[in-house]
């Protein structure tokens, strides 16, 4: 059993990669989670970051024993500072151009992986750099049209919700995706987009907007970090894995890095506005 605690004392209990309640803190996004295990810390997270760029639960297995070196053992998420030792050069270079600029990092739950048929059912948007406008901090979960296809399997015998965990009967009495449009457009317009795969994450949003008859979100430059960490010493991770070690680039560049420009994620603000508190099942789980 894994033990995560929030920074105010809360604490949630995990079993088997499943939360056992779901958390969710009118503060926004101003969460800092440690991960336990036997009582014994690991690494402060910053949740922010983590939750637009590692699959829910998954992050947890990484930390149970600690992170080496990818060449070392490469099963193991290597830790930041290494992470900044092989890449932060380069990473800073591309991370520190965006961070010039307005730019959100951002991430979708799905019904499946065909962007052109699927569809969201949880989308989270996170600013990461905000110099010209209001950072954001936005979570959602989203009623698809077609609910049933995220419990239909696929070649391995895995479903959607087997995946990410959102059951059909979490999403009902959610936003459609054309109820959120109006709240996307307003905090993704003409921004920088960070996602983990912008073949498969911009592709969904602009089949979502065709196949709705809404007008697709326009942007400005569109990072992949899977493209970023596609390096060699990464390649024999698991994309869980890469995922997490994307997450603590970030966290390690604005942590470690010299002359760091980047503002602290717990600095920012949500626009509580935007926010769709989550449904809990008894049962299962859903995004934070």
């Amino acid at each position: 059993m894994w033990t995560l605690q929030t920074a105010g004392g809360d604490r949630i209990n995990i079993f088997d990669n499943m939360l056992e309640r779901s958390l969710w803190d009118n503060s926004g996004y101003r969460m800092w989670f440690e991960a336990m295990e036997s009582g014994q810390t690991d690494r402060w997270i910053s949740y922010p970051i983590l939750v637009g760029a590692a699959k829910r639960g998954r992050f947890l297995e990484a930390f149970s024993v600690q992170p080496r070196m990818p060449d070392a053992r490469p099963d193991n998420t290597p830790r930041p500072e290494d992470i900044w030792a092989l890449y932060g050069r380069h990473w800073w270079h591309t991370l520190s151009s965006l961070s010039a600029e307005d730019t959100i990092v951002f991430d979708t739950e799905t019904t499946g992986v065909n962007p052109e048929l699927d569809e969201a059912v949880s989308i989270v948007v996170q600013s990461y750099a905000a110099p010209k406008g209001a950072p954001v901090a936005y979570h959602t979960l989203i009623a698809p049209r077609f609910p049933e296809k995220i419990l239909e399997q696929n070649a391995d015998q895995q479903s959607a919700y087997d995946i990410h965990g959102i059951h059909p009967d979490d999403l009902e009495g959610q936003p459609s995706f054309p109820d959120i449009h109006g709240t996307l457009w307003e905090i993704m317009r003409g921004k920088n987009w960070v996602c983990w795969n912008t073949d498969f994450a911009v592709m969904l949003l602009d089949s979502l907007c065709l196949r709705h008859q809404l007008p697709l979100i326009p942007r400005n430059r569109v990072a992949c970090a899977m493209k970023l960490l596609s390096s060699a010493a990464f390649s024999r991770l698991s994309t869980v894995r890469r995922r997490l070690a994307f997450a603590l680039m970030v966290v390690s560049l604005h942590q470690h890095c010299p002359g760091d420009s980047f503002r602290e994620w717990s600095q920012y603000q949500p626009l509580h506005a935007y926010n769709h508190p989550p449904q809990t099942r008894a049962t299962g789980f859903v995004d934070n």
